[in-house]
């Protein structure tokens, strides 16, 4: 299941941005831009003003809205990726400092 998500997660969020590029890239070199690329600019856009909106709501820095997207989802699928390793893999839940065996926790016992 994680492999889906990481993936999911990664198209939806970061291949309108590649294709964004792609736009670009096409567009400098003269050649004709695709639909698929006309698709990541459209997606771009709209996650974009979403993200605005959203943090003129939220008091958060309107530059961090619009250039740091791909970042942030960069971070979260390594949180993603990290807390599937430490409590899946190795089999451990760290809280305030102490190292736990995730078998022994509420949610790593069988029911």
């Amino acid at each position: 299941m994680l492999p889906f998500v990481v993936a999911f997660i990664a198209i939806v969020n970061l291949l309108p941005y590649a294709l964004f590029v792609s736009a670009i890239s096409h567009a400098l070199r003269g050649l004709p831009i695709t639909t698929a690329d006309w698709l990541g600019c459209a997606a771009v856009a709209t996650i974009t003003i979403v993200r605005v909106i959203l943090f003129v709501a939220i008091g958060y820095r309107i530059d961090n809205a619009i250039f740091l997207h791909p970042l942030m989802i960069g971070l979260g699928i390594y949180i993603y990726l990290r807390s599937a390793w430490r409590t899946g893999v190795r089999r451990q839940v760290a809280w305030r400092g102490r190292t736990y065996d995730a078998a022994d926790t509420r949610f790593g016992s069988e029911r």
